[in-house]
């Protein structure tokens, strides 16, 4: 069975233009550009600034031990002295699901949100920045896994501890598309029935200025959505740009030559060893007790392992049944 799938691109295009009405006749007759915002602290014209940037957050406990937590604490000795945090995507592992948004991001960099005193009663799509943490989305947060793979995780708890060196993080959902994501940092505009609320939700908060017309104004500790999958923004004199890269285009198909069939072979074969490798690993893991500490910690290591199998592996397999591209971002690559 297939336990992780990646949408294709036009599903991610689409979907995405749904969730923040790409476009709306609304948003036309405002001149605003859905692709820029402005960062209204009170000091983004200041020439001195600094940032944090992170990315590859979404792990969860390990043993007592969050690495996300730890990662926090950190930043949080910087905290007073920077802007803003830039996020470089995989918020969440493995699928982006929604289910893990607390434990994940919510409860570990919990000092950086609006109520964090009390984390547990963060909802995961009302999330307010005291400090803007602005990301973009990662390949694991547009990732699905198969329904009945979703029930079996989700009811069986001797399944999930067996499988936990392969995908212990999938429960009841996947993203959906990116939709999770969507929702969590987004301004899901498609949330908006009335179209008269509509009107008023554009006319409060998309009321800055850019080059290319009014845009979202992005405040901290009052309202901090995104206007977009990908981004744009000015702070301190600088251009920010944030990108989308899962939906650039898909791999070309290999040609019809004697060099394409030569890296064809070579991918098959790679895909054989790197079976032949996961299995040992497998057969490596299923000897280990979690519950003995150093067996514990070669068990994480190899968790970690069998997690970049699976990311190349679908990267093989994206490569071997590429016919041609189904899809091209033209709208964000300009």
């Amino acid at each position: 069975m297939k336990l992780i799938f990646d949408p294709p691109i036009l599903v991610k295009i689409q979907k995405m233009k749904e969730r923040v009405r790409w476009n709306h006749s609304s948003i036309i007759s405002r001149l605003i550009d859905q692709t820029s915002m402005v960062l209204d602290d009170g000091r983004d014209d200041s020439p001195e600034f600094s940032f944090m940037v992170i990315g590859d957050t979404g792990t969860k406990s390990h043993y007592g031990e969050h690495p996300q937590r730890k990662i926090a604490e950190l930043m949080l000795l910087h905290r007073d002295s920077c802007r803003f945090v830039l996020h470089t995507g995989d918020v969440i592992y493995t699928v982006g699901s929604q289910e893990y948004y607390s434990s994940n991001f919510i409860e570990p960099y919990r000092e950086f949100l609006q109520g964090g005193e009390n984390p547990k009663n963060i909802r995961y799509d009302r999330m307010v920045f005291n400090l803007p943490i602005l990301p973009v989305l990662g390949n694991h947060d547009y990732y699905d896994v198969p329904l009945m793979y979703r029930l079996l995780t989700g009811t069986m708890q001797p399944l999930r501890r067996m499988l936990r060196h392969s995908d212990m993080e999938i429960g009841w959902h996947g993203s959906y598309q990116g939709n999770a994501y969507a929702k969590a940092f987004l301004d899901y505009l498609n949330a908006i029935a009335s179209p008269k609320e509509l009107e008023r939700h554009l006319d409060t908060h998309y009321t800055a200025k850019s080059d290319t017309g009014r845009c979202l104004r992005y405040q901290p500790g009052h309202f901090t959505r995104l206007p977009n999958r990908y981004y744009t923004f000015r702070y301190g004199g600088i251009d920010f740009f944030a990108l989308d890269s899962n939906t650039f285009n898909e791999p070309l198909p290999l040609p019809a030559t004697k060099e394409g069939e030569i890296n064809r072979r070579e991918l098959e074969k790679r895909r054989r060893e790197i079976d032949q490798e996961e299995s040992e690993i497998l057969r490596i893991c299923n000897r280990l007790n979690p519950d003995i500490p150093k067996q514990a910690e070669q068990l994480d290591e190899l968790s970690a392992k069998l997690e970049e199998i699976s990311q190349i592996k679908l990267d093989i397999e994206k490569q071997l049944t590429s016919d041609k591209p189904s899809a091209i971002d033209f709208e964000q690559l300009e």
